[in-house]
């Protein structure tokens, strides 16, 4: 029960934060709803009453109309206040998936790699996006409020008439809604265990329409083993759909059976106590509409009650959410205004998650002054590892890591990225035009060209269709074009130039292109950056043979250090990787 009502005031105040006018709305639609049952209680009652009182008709028809004519306008009013509701409930949904987006963007890239946090984000966002509980929830809550005060007013009526028909009434339906309940709960699980199968369905879905996968499906024939997995998935939803729809068809069943007998007892029971004590046509009537209505009423009443619990226990995802986003990022107060002139690795270890291995083993390294530095080494020594670390994507296992002297971790988070300008290797451009992948809308037209020019990109935009305003791909745009790898990585450099930060870092980016592209690449990337600290990584040590120094890491500690000539000399792991390099492409 406790973590109910953590997970409804969490919902409340996220609905309340993102849409104000949402709630008081559904509260005041609730009360026209309340006011309506009234009056179809009352009013057959009340017109017979009188015409059959009344001794002018010019006394009853007045009082007749204007009763009438307050139901037109609360049914006016409730018509308009559920177009507003409908319409704010998708905005809403809208708005808690938006939010939820923006927060796994702020989220560290560690808890985004995380498995489990991956699950919570699914087992979050799929049951609002798809199973409409947020608009679940809070209808049932206003109507809930609306049935109980429904029911205090007619089990009033019937109390003075006789309990025993409230009792029979009350019983039945007590015993409808704990069979009711256990069957919900069993529907929630079979709803819930099929999230994860959801999110492969719409995978392989995904992966059969898209363009970067259609040549690799056309050429290994992989339609046969897309459409059994696609198949293997969907079977699992027949399976989990025929349990959960087959719990509430019993449901059903047993909902008409207990009506049947409710309406059977009722009508009975009034017939036989007219009989016995005959009582006014008007008041019969009251009799049968209140009864009828507190049988009605605490059906819908069960219903909601059942959707709420039903809702939660979806929610529940949501706020597991919640709690995995909050303080995540270590950020701290200290502004970092100045370039970056020095970077120091002491005695850092690092493994990844769920991990024992230590990629980086008690590694000291510093790097100073406005130096060209090269990281090298066997796959798996560290290199990329101390990329994500001086970016703060993960945090070192044990040591730290000072910029200007300064843990990393004490500056505040923005202004500290503010001075890196990263290309990582696997580096991702968007379906935006080239404008927007350079800019992302933060447009200065003087750095964006120099930027450009700088890429070495200038002449390739010249020939766009629309210049730097011609779409990367064709989401967006008939007139997109696809940019060679060549140009993905200029285009990247761009960007990574118009950020200008003090700290530029080239993360193996170029590993796709040949040898002399590569090379082109990085000579380029050494003249861009020949006035500020930057740090070049390289599987091929030719391209690296300009840099200032070279770092060889071994096993997450470094190995060997200094330029081309005096590692050459040294005759060690360097040499014999650079020689045995050479020779192949000799050979």
């Amino acid at each position: 029960m406790k973590k109910k009502v953590e997970v409804l005031r969490l919902t409340l105040k996220t609905t309340n934060s993102l849409q104000p006018s949402f709630l008081p709305l559904q509260f005041l639609f609730a009360c026209t709803q309340l006011v309506l049952v009234f009056i179809s209680i009352y009013l057959p009652s009340f017109v017979i009453n009188q015409l059959t009182q009344a001794t002018h008709a010019k006394e009853a028809i007045p009082r007749i109309i204007t009763i009438l004519t307050i139901a037109l306008v609360v049914r006016l009013l409730s018509v308009y206040l559920k177009a507003k509701v409908t319409l704010l409930n998708h905005v809403l949904i809208n708005q808690i998936c938006g939010y939820m987006s923006e927060q796994m963007t702020n989220v560290s890239f560690e808890t985004l790699e995380d498995p489990t946090f991956i699950d919570k984000c699914a087992n979050a966002i799929e049951p609002i996006q798809n199973l409409n509980v947020v608009d679940m929830l809070f209808i049932a809550i206003p109507n809930i409020i609306q049935y109980t005060i429904t029911l205090i007013g007619v089990i009033f009526i019937l109390l003075i008439y006789n309990v025993w028909l409230v009792i029979f009434i009350v019983s039945l339906s007590s015993l409808q809604f704990f069979i009711n309940r256990q069957g919900v709960k069993k529907e929630t699980e079979y709803a819930k265990s099929s999230f994860k199968e959801n999110k492969a369905y719409w995978y392989y879905l995904r992966t059969m329409n898209d363009i970067t996968s259609a040549k690799d499906i056309r050429v290994y024939k992989l339609q046969p083993f897309l459409l059994q997995k696609v198949s293997e998935v969907y079977n699992h939803f027949i399976y989990s759909g025929s349990r959960g729809y087959g719990i509430r068809d019993i449901r059903e069943l047993i909902g008409k059976v207990c009506s049947t007998l409710v309406m059977a007892f009722m009508y009975i029971f009034l017939v036989y106590s007219t009989i016995k004590n005959p009582i006014d046509a008007s008041y019969l009537i009251l009799l049968v509409n209140a009864a009828t209505s507190m049988f009605m009423t605490l059906n819908l009443m069960q219903t909601e009650l059942l959707n709420v619990n039903q809702a939660l226990i979806y929610l529940e995802g949501f706020v597991e959410f919640e709690k995995a986003v909050t303080s995540d990022h270590l950020s701290g107060t200290k502004v970092l205004d100045e370039p970056i002139h020095c970077v120091e690795f002491k005695d850092v270890c690092f493994s990844y998650p769920k991990s024992d291995v230590l990629v980086l083993n008690h590694l000291n390294l510093t790097i100073t002054d406005k130096l060209t530095i090269s990281l090298v080494g066997r796959n798996g020594s560290g290199k990329t590892t101390i990329v994500k670390l001086l970016s703060r994507l993960y945090q070192p296992t044990s040591g730290e890591i000072l910029v200007n002297g300064v843990n990393i971790n004490e500056y505040e988070y923005t202004s500290y990225l503010n001075q890196l300008s990263i290309i990582f290797q696997d580096f991702k451009n968007f379906q935006e035009s080239i404008e927007e992948n350079i800019t992302f809308n933060n447009v200065n037209r003087e750095k964006l060209e120099e930027a450009i020019k700088q890429a070495d990109l200038k002449k390739e935009v010249n020939t766009f269709p629309n210049g730097i305003h011609t779409h990367v791909g064709k989401e967006f745009s008939n007139d997109g074009i696809h940019l060679s790898k060549g140009q993905e990585q200029k285009l990247a450099i761009a960007r990574s130039i118009y950020k200008g930060g003090s700290l530029m870092i080239l993360d193996e980016p170029a590993a796709s292109l040949d040898p002399l592209a590569e090379e082109e690449v990085y000579k380029h990337f050494q003249h861009i950056t020949n006035n500020k600290l930057s740090i070049l990584i390289s599987h091929r040590l030719s391209s690296c043979s300009q840099s200032d120094c070279i770092i060889l890491l071994e096993d997450g500690q470094v190995k060997e250090k200094g330029n081309h000539e005096q590692l050459m000399k040294q005759a060690g792991l360097y040499a014999d990787m650079y020689t045995l390099q050479s020779s192949a492409y000799e050979s």
